[in-house]
Parts: structure tokens; C-alpha cells; sequence
């Protein structure tokens, strides 16, 4: 039976994933080596024959896994997304501000995708685009959290923005994607830079609580 994207599980700093029994191992190192062809020699010049020779499997066993490079792609990508999303609990329990903390969340995304790159990344919204998937801000658990964090760092008087916090939020995620999809177009722009200045320009926060 065909395994689910949850069964890429976890992915370290250098883009690893801890695999979870002999088929998983398989399947985790047919992305990690794949990942790393695409940013040694470009995502079009690589073929499944040449994935396929690096891991030293067959065809049948590559196929068995993914449909195409986009399905590994995907699967990749949603890895990123996996990790990141778990590391939220962990970024909750830093001191600093309510703003920091959701900075310090945006920054693992921003990280993940500096380390995958952008031609990776342009690949995936490519596929996003040719199958017509999205999802909204209210399609992730950990979007109330956003809301959460927002709410108490006005309350707290750390930014001006009184919008609603939900509405706020939303927004914030239509801001970032936009700017992590022009990214992904040459990777010419900071990402990290281009993305904190958005957020203090979103936010307005007061002195003391600008995003660095």
C-alpha cells in the first residue's frame, strides 16, 4: 500500500528526516538524495534515472514511493512544514515579547527555505499553481496561535495595528507567501530582511518592540 505524506516525518538543520522503519528509510533517503542533486545540478537536468543510481534502487522502487519528482518535491516541502509547525511549542516557551516570539516562529520557516532554496521552492508553487492548491490562513492548527500572539501583544501595547486579530494575521500570511513566491522567482531579494521590514510596516510596533 502506498505510504501518506505523513510519513515523512522530521527533518534536521540540514535538511534530514528521521526515518520510521525499513520502508520509510527508503523513501527519506530517495528526498534527501534527490534534494541534494537538484541544488547541485538544477531540478530540470536531474532525472529519476539518476536519482535512482545515486540511492541504488530501481525504477519500480522510486515509482512505489512518489508518482513524479513534483509528488517527492511535495513530499518535501510538507516536511519543512511538518518540523516547523512543531517547533512552535518550543519558540512559546522564550522569553521576550509576544511580537518576538511570533518573529522567531517566521524566521524557521524563512531558515527552512534558505536552506532548501529557491529554485526547490519555485518548483513547488509551480506545482501549487498547475493543480490548483492552496490552502488559507485558517487551514493550519497552528494559525490560532498567530491570532493568540497578535491579540496579547496589542494588549500588551507592543504595536499600534489595533486591527482585528484575525483579520490581522490573515493578512500577514497573504504578505509573507507573496514575498516567499517573489523570492522563489531568482532568489535576488533578502528574504529575512524583506520579510522583518514587511512585518514592522504590517504591525507598526512601538519603541523597544521593532522586529530585528
Amino acid at each position: 500500500m502506498r505510504r501518506t505524506k505523513q510519513d515523512v516525518n522530521n527533518l534536521s538543520k540540514q535538511n534530514k528526516i528521521e526515518p520510521m522503519g525499513e520502508e520509510i528509510n527508503t523513501k527519506v533517503e530517495i528526498i534527501e538524495c534527490a534534494v541534494n542533486l537538484f541544488k547541485n545540478h538544477g531540478y530540470d537536468q536531474v532525472t529519476v534515472a539518476q536519482i535512482c543510481k545515486e540511492v541504488g534502487i530501481s525504477k519500480t522502487s522510486f515509482y512505489y514511493h512518489f508518482s513524479s519528482k513534483e509528488d517527492l518535491v511535495s513530499d518535501y516541502i510538507l516536511s519543512v512544514h511538518e518540523i516547523s509547525a512543531r517547533a512552535l511549542n518550543q519558540v512559546l516557551l522564550l522569553s521576550g515579547s509576544y511580537l518576538a516570539q511570533f518573529w522567531k516562529f517566521y524566521q524557521i520557516y524563512i531558515n527552512k527555505y534558505l536552506v532548501t532554496g529557491y529554485e526547490i521552492m519555485s518548483i513547488s508553487y509551480a506545482n501549487k499553481l498547475k493543480y490548483h492548491k492552496s490552502y488559507l490562513p485558517g487551514d493550519t492548527p497552528s494559525h490560532v496561535v498567530y491570532i493568540s500572539l497578535l491579540e496579547k501583544s496589542q494588549a500588551a501595547g507592543e504595536i499600534r495595528n489595533m486591527a482585528d486579530p484575525t483579520s490581522l494575521a490573515a493578512t500577514c500570511v497573504y504578505l509573507i507567501r507573496g514575498i516567499f513566491i517573489l523570492w522563489s522567482m531568482s532568489g535576488d531579494i533578502d528574504l529575512r530582511e524583506t520579510c522583518r521590514n514587511a512585518l514592522n510596516d504590517l504591525f507598526q510596533p512601538n519603541e523597544g518592540f521593532v522586529l530585528e
